[in-house]
Parts: C-alpha cells; structure tokens; sequence
C-alpha cells in the first residue's frame, strides 16, 4: 500500500530516473481510494467509484469487432458480430444490439436540414448528394429527369385519380416499339361486355371480343385466317363473330360463287344502272341439277347451243298471246291483248268507222299475223241493217283492204256481212295475214236500221305473230 499527497508548490521533484515510470498527484485532490485490479489482463482500464473508492478492473475483449458501449454510469463491452453483416442498433432507452442493416424504424414526420420543397421528393443529383425535387403536380405522373436532374410531372399530359389513368388531349400511348406476341391485353373475363363508349373486353365464355359500335355492345369480327382479296366473309360461329372466306367472289364487276345449290332468297331485284336482266348461257342441261331437279319447282335454263340475242319483256299487263317483235337479234315482247295489238270499240249501225290502226309498223314489222274479231250485238234493229269489218294492210302484191270473213249466227263469211236485226246474231274470225309494210288498219262499214235501233254493239279485235 502506498499513499501520495497532493503537491506542494514548493516541493521539488526529482528528476526523471532512467527507465522509470513516475506518478504523481495533481494540485489539488479530493482525497480517494484506488483498489487496482487484481489480476494482470489485457485490455482497457475500468475504475468503478463507490464512496471515494475506486475500484480497477480490466475490460478485455474477446471477439473481434468488440465494441465499448457506455451506460451512463459505466462501461460495457458489446460482443462483436459474428454472423454476417451486421448494423449497431439502439433503442430509446440506450440498449445497444446487433440487427440486420437497414431493418431499423423511422418515425414520420422526420426534421430535415437545409432547404426542401412541399410536395417535391428526395433525389441524388450527384453521386454523394441528396436533394429535394420541385413541386409534382397532384394526380400527375412522374417521370425521371436522368442523372443529376430531378423527378418532375412533365407536361402533365397523363392524370390518375380513384383508379383510373386519364390522358389530356395531347397525351399518346405508344405501343409501335412493342414486339412480342402478348405485348398489349385487354380486360379478360368471363361475361364481360362493352360497356361504354370506347371499351375493348374479352368474354371468356363465348370466346368473344366486345367492342362499342353506336353506342352499343357489339361483337368484333376476325378472319380466322387471311381471306384472299375480293372474296366475301362468312361467320363460322353464332358467338364469338369470327368470319372465314366463302364461296363467293367479288370483283367489283361481277360476283361468282361455286356453290351447287345456287342463290336461294325469296326475292331477286336486279339494280343496275341499266334495264333489269338475267343472263342464260349455253351448256348442257341442268335437268338433273338443284334445284332444277325438284319434282315441285318450275327451271328455265338456255338450250345446250345459243345465237345470242336480247328479250324485252312486255312493258305492262295484258291478256293475251306472248307477241315476239324480232329486230336485230333482240326480240321485243308484247302481248295480243294490249293497246299496241288489239281494240275494243263500241259499234252501231248509224256510224262507219274509218281507216284505223289496229298495229302500228313498230309493234308488227313484216311478218304473218293472225288477226282474231269478235263482233257482238246488245241492241239490234227492227228491220234490215248490216254490219261488216274490213282489214286494210299491204302484203307482197300490193295494198288490200279486205272483209273479215265472220263466221256465225246472222252471219256470211264470204262476204263478212252481219245481219244486225237480232242480238243472238254475232260474228267471229281468225284470220291470217300477210304484212310486208305500214301498219295493219281496220274499218268498219255499218248500214243502218230499217226500222227500230239504231243497233249498237262491240268489237273486238287483237294482233298475234305468226313468224
């Protein structure tokens, strides 16, 4: 044991003995004691005060990465980590750990140094400095300004809000770089439809695409593969509207279709810029061919040889007898009974009806006609009175106007005279004619009544071709 006393001012020290370690008091002590530690170690020096005594001891470390920790009354050695990388942690009470890096909790709203802007983010705009960014437009997207430039919302051309991501009207979405096979979906389930104006949806269930059209849900078609061009789309399938090519062909000019049953429709309209026509080529007979093959069904078809020529049908109704008008391979129809080929007129016996027309030149041209009269009698005469229709037209020989020869009741065919004293009386005749100009006329020559009448009666005339 051994004691030392503070220095007195005019104490002399000894010099410095070689290889010696020299101790010594301050100038002023507050009287202690100091209990060395017991036993030799390496490490740092602890001195412990309870009531002036002091106690040493020796804190060694025994794992590398030791790190001397204090308490607020003494000292501690945390043992080094040994498992791997490793933060120094500590709590609010001063407890120091080892914890996983980066695993510590940070309480919000944190107190920053320096100058930072509302609304803005935190970036690096160099390699060791933090900054913060300006003002983000609320709702906009951000997008990086690349190294050493700050996040910004750009032109603001894109908002989001409660889910959804609008574009200004400026605003583009480019898909063009995008290259592989399932780059772009849209919503897929099952069910779903185009439900307002612009939505694209997938239905699962009927395998379909739905897309707006007319403010409506529709299905959208697809080739199931490339149709050739011209050729007219058909749907495969009721549900999910995919198209695939038909047996039609359009070229703008005409359309073809190599289907055997032919067209079927309960009505055919031709509309072209010309007259309405039907076409009958050549071939051989379609007698055994659908639907001409149908015990119920009435077929037209052309003969197996054809020299072309062109039908115009009748230009109104009419009773009568098909008439074939033929001029320069087109034959032009009419009937026997209309107004260009036949009469009725109201006879008597007080008038003679003079030259006529019954068929002008353009409706019978040069041929052979069969002229069919029928003359009727509703009030007849007294006494005497006679009848006769004359036939005026030009044949090989010359111009002839001739008697129709009227055979029946009051009548004499050689002569065509009609008694008309008796309503029974009455006179018919088909007779046939040779045309070679001009037209075909008639006249009627009427005697009056000798007493009673006057007669009065009907004609009836009408113009067939022969050949």
């Amino acid at each position: 044991m051994r004691r030392q006393t503070q220095a007195s001012p005019t104490m002399v020290r000894p010099l410095p003995l070689v290889n010696t370690i020299t101790e010594e008091c301050p100038a002023a002590v507050t009287a202690y004691e100091l209990i060395r530690a017991g036993t030799a170690a390496t490490g740092i020096p602890l001195r412990t005060n309870s009531a002036n005594v002091v106690t040493e001891s020796i804190l060694t470390s025994t794992v590398a990465g030791d790190v001397l920790v204090g308490s607020g009354t003494t000292w501690t050695i945390l043992g080094g980590n040994a498992s791997g990388t490793k933060c120094l942690t500590e709590t609010s009470a001063g407890s120091a750990s080892w914890g996983t890096c980066g695993g510590g909790t940070t309480t919000y709203p944190v107190t920053v140094a320096g100058t930072v802007n509302s609304g803005g983010i935190p970036y690096f705009n160099s390699t060791t400095q933090e900054s913060s960014s300006a003002l983000l437009t609320a709702n906009a997207l951000v997008v990086g300004g690349g190294a050493g430039a700050a996040p910004a919302t750009g032109n603001a051309d894109f908002t989001y809000v409660t889910h959804t991501l609008t574009a200004a009207a400026a605003g583009l979405v480019d898909f063009s770089a995008q290259s592989g096979a399932n780059s772009f979906k849209v919503p897929v389930g099952a069910g779903l439809t185009s439900g307002a104006n612009g939505v694209i949806t997938y239905d699962t269930t009927a395998g379909a695409t739905h897309v707006r059209s007319n403010a409506a849900d529709s299905l959208a078609a697809a080739e199931a593969a490339a149709i050739v061009i011209n050729t007219v789309p058909k749907a495969t399938n009721s549900t999910n509207s995919l198209i695939t090519a038909s047996s039609m062909i359009d070229n703008g000019t005409s359309v073809t279709s190599t289907d055997t049953g032919g067209f079927i429709a309960p009505v055919f309209t031709a509309n072209g810029s010309t007259a309405g026509f039907i076409d009958y080529p050549q071939g051989s007979t379609s007698a055994a061919v659908a639907p001409c093959n149908t015990a119920t069904s009435i077929c037209e078809q052309a003969p197996t040889a054809v020299t072309s020529y062109l039908v115009t049908k009748p230009g109104v109704s009419a009773t009568g007898l098909i008439t074939n008008n033929v001029s320069s391979a087109v034959i032009t129809q009419g009937f026997s009974g209309d107004s260009n080929h036949s009469a009725t007129v109201t006879i008597g016996s007080g008038t003679s009806i003079g030259s006529t027309p019954l068929c002008s030149s353009t409706n019978c041209p040069v041929g052979t006609y069969v002229v069919h009269t029928y003359v009727d009698i509703t009030t007849a005469c007294g006494t005497t009175g006679t009848y006769v229709v004359n036939l005026i037209y030009t044949d090989d020989q010359g111009a002839k106007t001739i008697p129709v020869n009227l055979n029946g009741t009051g009548a004499v065919p050689a002569t065509g005279v009609l008694t008309t004293t008796s309503t029974a009386n009455f006179g018919e005749n088909s007779q046939v004619i040779r045309l070679t100009s001009g037209n075909l006329n008639y006249s009627t020559t009427a005697v009056a009544c000798g007493t009673a009448g006057p007669m009065v009666g009907k004609l009836y005339m009408a113009v067939a071709p022969v050949m």
